[in-house]
Parts: structure tokens; sequence; C-alpha cells
């Protein structure tokens, strides 16, 4: 019976050992565990981690939230989690918070103000106060590093933003289409402007960009339609694509020694820019970049200058002249196409072609000199050019494209000094009335424009060249033999 006896209690004191290992341990909280507390009016939520997305434990007293204080230890803001808090006002963002996802505050009809403090954070754009929501202040916290990209955007209600010092960066699309944003201020801190970062912010007229800031990205005032007044910042390299393209009442710009480079259509449908100052360092000019600068009268372009691009001054009807600088090889296309009222063009000695359609329309153009070096002569450049009378060819020049010369019916002299003739075709000319044109070649060479299926048509001359000078040595045979039959 003894022995019994400690049987079984050897068992049981080897399943109390067994079992009590099993014993669960006291919980230890969890860095997502979040607390919170509502005391009138006020949801506080503090601990450390995220939001969750969509539902949270406070979500039952919603209706009775007004204001909204996340505190530090937050790192995320979760999808839809302040969605539809109808009556809340308020919201303050700590620095800890690190992304705010879409909805997060959407349908939040009178939200009036946002305290933001995050340092650095990610943000879903316009989806964050997405649906009506209407918060017209706006306050930036001294530890902000970077603006968000599309933080703001959208947000139709904000009238004016201060940046403070310690933003080092606006990012992409930040207060896009802010269209009531009237006033901004950009603090000596911040290095760089993003693309689209004040797109669309009709009601803003006037910006100062600090020297501080090193770039200024595409579109990043794009159509911005009551911009009248902008101070570009001495440090930057380029005015990029598109900067401030569709600003139709901007009147002047500056552009400062630091700059290298005007992007595509920097400048493009700015209707009311009639001062413009180009400074020597720029060396391009872009596609469209003052394309339709409908007051624009008069542009110097720097020596430096290599390259105009297509488009670069399409329709800029005002402009009267303009002189081509040394270090230019090619005008693009349509380059000074439709400038109605541009009657003179000086072209440098270092180009070699002119591109397509390059100064089509340009109706007030009364003549033109082709410097010796250019090869080529591209399609529809002079066309419709009605008021031309007058062209020096190129020595050098190897072809002239298609309708390039086109219905210039005032043309009356075409000085040609290549013994080899350049090569047209039927439409070139086209509209010229040829047998009243006087074209003047090499003395050597009038034989060979003459058995030339093109050139044969005009009224031809010869000319002898001295140092790079025409002077006509003969009379044409048609006028000689209208001579000797009155004779």
């Amino acid at each position: 019976m003894k022995q019994k006896f400690l049987k079984l209690a050897t068992v049981a004191v080897i399943l109390a050992v067994a079992f009590g290992s099993c014993k669960p341990k006291p919980k230890e909280p969890s860095e997502d565990e979040l607390t919170w507390k509502l005391e009138n009016g006020t949801l506080t939520i503090s601990g450390k981690g995220e939001i969750k997305d969509n539902e949270n434990p406070w979500d039952s007293q919603r209706e009775n939230v007004h204001t909204l204080i996340i505190e530090e230890g937050i790192t995320k803001i979760g999808q839809s989690a302040f969605k539809a808090y109808k009556n809340l006002t308020s919201i303050s963002i700590p620095p800890s918070v690190a992304n705010i996802k879409k909805y997060a505050f959407a349908n939040c009809n009178n939200l009036k103000t946002v305290n933001f403090n995050a340092i650095d954070c990610a943000m879903y754009g316009r989806e964050v106060f997405e649906f009506d929501t209407a918060f017209s202040v706006l306050n930036i916290g001294n530890q902000v590093k970077r603006i968000p990209n599309n933080g703001f955007c959208y947000c139709n209600y904000l009238t004016s933003v201060s940046i403070p010092n310690g933003v080092t960066a606006i990012g992409n699309g930040a207060f896009w289409s802010c269209r009531a944003l009237a006033s901004i201020s950009i603090p000596f801190t911040v290095e760089t402007i993003g693309g689209g970062a004040f797109q669309s912010c009709t009601g803003l007229a006037s910006i100062e960009i600090p020297p501080s800031v090193i770039l200024l990205e595409s579109n990043a005032f794009r159509g911005c339609t009551n911009l009248t007044s902008v101070s570009l910042s001495s440090s930057l390299t380029a005015v990029n694509d598109a900067v401030f393209q569709n600003c139709p009442h901007l009147t002047s710009i500056s552009i400062p020694k630091s700059v290298e480079k005007i992007g595509d259509n920097a400048f493009y449908g700015c209707e009311n820019l009639s001062a413009v100052f180009i400074s020597d360092e720029v060396e391009s000019i872009g596609a469209g970049a003052f394309y339709r600068c409908e007051k624009l009268s008069a542009v110097t372009l720097p020596n430096k200058l290599t390259t105009i691009g297509n488009q670069a001054f399409q329709k800029c009807i005002a402009l009267t002249a303009i002189t081509i600088p040394h270090n230019v090889t090619f005008i693009g296309e349509q380059a000074f196409q439709m400038c109605e009222n541009l009657n003179s063009v000086v072209l440098p000695n270092n180009l070699t072609s002119i591109g397509n359609q390059a100064f089509q329309q340009c109706i007030s153009l009364t003549e033109i000199t082709i410097p010796q070096t250019v090869t080529s002569i591209g399609m529809q450049a002079f066309q419709q050019c009605g008021n031309l009378n007058s062209v020096v060819l190129s020595k050098n020049l190897v072809a002239i494209g298609s309708m390039a010369f086109q219905n210039c019916t005032a043309l009356t002299s075409i000085t040609s000094p290549n013994p080899v003739p350049p090569s047209i075709d039927a439409s070139t000319f086209y509209q010229v009335d040829k047998a009243a044109c006087a074209l003047k070649v090499p003395a050597n060479a009038v034989n060979v424009y003459k058995n030339n299926k093109e050139w044969k048509l005009f009224n031809i001359d010869s000319i002898v060249l001295i140092n790079n000078t025409f002077a006509i040595s003969a009379k044409s045979d048609r006028q000689l033999q209208s001579r000797q039959s009155t004779r």
C-alpha cells in the first residue's frame, strides 16, 4: 500500500512540473498597442506603432470627436482611419508619422485646421483629404524637413501657407491645384521645389524663390493663371520644362546668371510676357520655350547660346528682330514660325542647317542672307513669307527642301553662289514668278543652272565672287534678247 502511494505521489509531482511549465506568462505590451481617450470632444491617441486601416476602437465615438491629437510615437495613419468624422474641426500630426494612407481624413466636412509636424512623411496625395474636406488653415511645424509629394494638393480652401525655416524640399505636387492659395512664403532653407509643386494655383499672384533653391523642377508653377511677378533664385542652373507654362499674366522675367538651360515649354503660352532678360550663361533654349509669348517684341540672345529648339519662339507675333548668336549651328523646326512682325533676321556664320518651317509665315520679312556654312534649308522654312523679296543663298548649300519658299510671291531676287545648283523640286519656289525673279549665279555656272530642270525657269544672271561679296557681271539672256528685239 505504501509503495502504491509513493508511485502515485511521484506521478503527481511529474504532472505538476509538466503542466506548471505550460502556465501562461503575463502579457507583454505590444509595440502597436495604442491607447486613447476622449475628453470634452478631444480624442487623444498615444503609444507606439500604427493606427490601423478602416476600423479602430474609437470609431463608435466619431460623432463626439471635434479635435484629434495624435501623439509622438505613432508612425502611420491607416487607410480611412478617420474617414467621415463629420464633426472633426482640428487635427494634429506628430513628427513621428512617416506615412498617411489614402482617405485617412476623407469626408471630414468640417475640418478647418491641420497642424502638420511630420518630419518626412509619405502621403497619398489628394486622396488623404478627399471628398469635400475643406480645411483652410495649415500650420507646418518647425521640425518638418520636407513637404510631402502631393501632400496638400487640391486643398481648395487654403488661402495662405507659411513654410518654416528648416524645410529643405517642397515635394512634387505638394500644393497642386490649391486654387484659393494667394500667398506662399518660402524660407531660405529650401533647396528643391518639386515638379508641379504649385501647378494650377490660380490664386497665386507673385512668388519669390530664395537663393537657396538650386532645383526648380518641371511644371512647378504651370497654369498659375494669375501669376504676374516672379523672382528667380540666383542659384538655379536651369529653368526646367514647363515651369511657367500657361501663366498668361506674367509680364517680365529675368533669367539669373547661374542658369545654363531654359527647358522645353518653360514660358509656353505666357501671352503677356513682354520683357525677357536672358543671362549670358544660357547655352540652350528648349522646344516651345517662348511659344505664343504674343507681347514679346524684343529679345537678346546670349553669345554662349548653342541650341534653339523646335517652336522656341513660334507665334511670338510682336517680335520684330532677332540676331542668332555665332555658336548656334542649327535652328529648330518652327522656331520662329508665324512671327508675323519679324522684319529683321541675322543668321550666324557657324549655322549649318535651318529646320523645317523655321520662318514659315513670317510675313514682314523682306530679305534673308543665308550664311556660307549652311548646307541645307528645311521644308517650308520660309513658306508664305509674302513680303520676302531678296534671298542670298549659301555658297555651300546642297539642298533646299520642298515648299521652302512656296508662296513667297514678292520674291524678285535670288543669289546662289554655289557653282553646283542646290537640289530643289517643283514645290520649292511654287507660286514665285520665276520669269520675273532674277537668279544670280557664278559666271562659270550659268550654263549648269540653265540646264537644271527647275533652276532654268528663273531669269538667270551671272555674278563674280570677290572676297565673298557678289557683283553682277552679265545681264540675263532674257534681258539681252528683249533689248535685241527692240532694235
